[in-house]
Order: structure tokens, then sequence, then C-alpha cells
């Protein structure tokens, strides 16, 4: 039984780290610019999508993947902020509306583009980690240590630097 709690604390550690990977975009949004982006796991999509594309259909590396499409995704976010947000923004109901509105579209779009049918990439982590009674895949290890990353570099801009400790109420 102890080995069974111990292994469930470091999956729930692990799975942690993951869904921190996942809302730190939305905290960044809303903290910052007091968007609720309902819109923020379509861009995921488009992401996932896009390195789905490179790997599988045109034989790009899984990291050099990664790269193209985390710098590509910049323009698609101006063009989202600048075009769509902008104008309304401090207008919460037509702010939560709209970011409805772009994930209608992008998921539709992605329907039309993609398909209905799950994709898959092939992992560039062969490899399982065996601690203490968790076995811990590559993906979730990377995950991991990607999202302790983001954290810590998080934390050291907001409290460390001067842009981060800038008071927004001015």
């Amino acid at each position: 039984m102890y080995e069974l709690l111990i292994g469930s604390i470091i999956e729930g550690i692990m799975m942690g780290f993951i869904y921190i990977l996942m809302s730190l975009g939305l905290t960044m949004l809303y903290g910052i610019m007091h968007i609720v982006n309902f819109a923020h796991g379509e861009i995921y999509m488009l992401g996932a999508m896009g390195v789905y594309l490179l790997t599988e259909r045109f034989k790009v590396p899984y990291f050099p993947s990664l790269l193209i499409v985390a710098v590509a995704s910049i323009p698609l976010g101006l063009f989202i902020d600048r075009v769509i947000f902008k104008p309304i923004r401090g207008k919460w109901l037509q702010l939560l509306v709209a970011t409805v509105g772009v994930s209608l579209v992008i998921q539709s779009g992605g329907w039309i583009g993609f398909g209905i049918l799950d994709k898959g990439v092939k992992s560039p982590f062969k490899s399982v980690i065996h601690f203490w009674t968790a076995t811990i895949s590559g993906e979730r290890l990377f995950a991991a240590i990607v999202g302790a990353v983001l954290v810590s570099l998080l934390v050291l801009l907001i409290y460390r630097t001067k842009v981060g400790r800038a008071d927004a109420s001015h």
C-alpha cells in the first residue's frame, strides 16, 4: 500500500506540471491583459497540428518542429490581439463573446483542414524511468522539466525584474 501511495504522489506531481504548462498561457493572458480566453485550447490544437504536419508529413524532426510552430504562432497571437481583442479591451462581455467566437472559428477551421479523427506524432522519447513504484514516460518527464523551468523563469521575471515588479494599476 505504501508503494501505491508513493507512486500516486509521483504521478500526481508529473500531471501537475503538465497542467502547469497548459495553464501558464491562460494565467499570463488574464494576469497581464485581463482577458479570459476561451480560444486557448484551440490555439494549442493549432500548435499540435502544426507539429503533426511538420513531423509526419514533411519529416521535420520533432524539436525543430516545436521551435518552428512556436515562432509561427507569434503572428497569429498578434493578429488575434490587435484585430479582435484590442478594439474591445476593457469590455468584459464583448471580450468573452469574442474569445468564444475565435474558439468556434479555429475549431471549425481545424475540422475542415485536419479532419475529425485523432492524429498522432511519433514520440522522440523512447525511455521509461522507474522511480520507486512509479513508471514515468519520457514525455511526462520532459513536460515536467519544461513546466518547472517555465514557472521558475516566470517567478524570476515577476519578482526580480523591473518590468515584473511594475504596478499595473498606474
